[in-house]
């Protein structure tokens, strides 16, 4: 019973550090969606999915789900990528500031951008991001 009391301290220390933790998203991101219609497809059916945007001290991305952006049906060797469903994207979004209802319309080549190395789908959680900008000063 000693050992245990004896280590209870010690995993309290060792654990501390996660009750700071900041999470990776801060919040405001999941509030303002961001509607992806995607155009020039494999198939003939209109795709569309949400996502939102992540600012970095460098770049802008869209970040959504795989399966809006790409084939999740076609069998894949291994380290093979990931087939786009469809090489054009709209995005339409509104401000953060609720007093600015400015409608934000951006058309993103999805093939150029892939083809850059710049669309990238996590290879098993339904996750993929788009490097849509570059801050600059």
């Amino acid at each position: 019973m000693r050992k245990l009391a004896a280590l209870l301290p010690l995993s309290l220390l060792m654990c501390a550090p996660l009750g700071f933790a900041q999470r990776a998203i801060p919040d405001d991101n999941l509030a303002y969606p961001v509607l992806i219609s995607l155009s020039d497809c494999t198939n003939a059916n209109p795709v569309q999915g949400t996502g939102f945007f992540l600012s970095t001290s460098s770049e802008v991305y869209l970040v959504t789900a795989r399966h809006v952006l790409f084939n999740e049906v076609v069998r894949l060797a291994p380290n093979q990528p990931r087939p786009l469903l469809c090489k054009k994207a709209e995005l339409r979004s509104y401000s953060k500031n609720p007093k600015e209802t400015q409608l934000n319309i951006f058309s993103v080549d999805l093939q150029v951008l892939s083809q850059a190395g710049k669309v990238k789908a996590h290879p098993v959680h339904d996750v993929a991001v788009v490097q849509v900008g570059i801050v600059t000063a």
